[in-house]
């Protein structure tokens, strides 16, 4: 199941936090103190003024208490991109996910972030 947060929500802090610090594999670029930069100083760029920004949670079996993945999304002219891509000159980015999710999980989300994207283009640069 894929519930959608804003930015500024306090659950989505608290679960990305918790979910990048319980997996050793996620990048720098990938942490909550990172990204608040690039959602802080993107306004300051003016190809991110008509992009959408998306921070998409992906629960285990539909169960809010039970968070997954992280999917930071951000949509321009019918592409969805990783969050932060174009701003950051960061090497490589990634979803933010539990080190405990399965193969299965993870295929399970992306349908679904397809349905959610529906007629678009997903283009997953600096993955790792």
């Amino acid at each position: 199941m894929l519930v959608q947060y804003k930015w500024e929500e306090s659950d989505l802090d608290k679960i990305w936090k918790e979910l990048y610090q319980g997996n050793c594999y996620v990048f720098p670029y990938s942490s909550r103190e990172y990204n608040e930069n690039i959602f802080t100083y993107k306004k300051v760029k003016p190809t991110t003024l008509f992009q959408q920004d998306y921070f998409l949670v992906y629960y285990k079996d539909n169960d809010k208490a039970t968070p997954l993945m992280i999917m930071p999304i951000y949509v321009k002219k019918k592409c969805a991109y990783i969050f932060g891509e174009n701003i950051s000159g960061a090497g490589n980015l990634d979803f933010i996910y539990s080190r405990d999710i399965t193969d299965e999980q993870f295929f399970s989300a992306f349908k679904e972030l397809g349905q959610y994207f529906k007629g678009m283009e997903l283009k997953l640069y600096k993955i790792n």
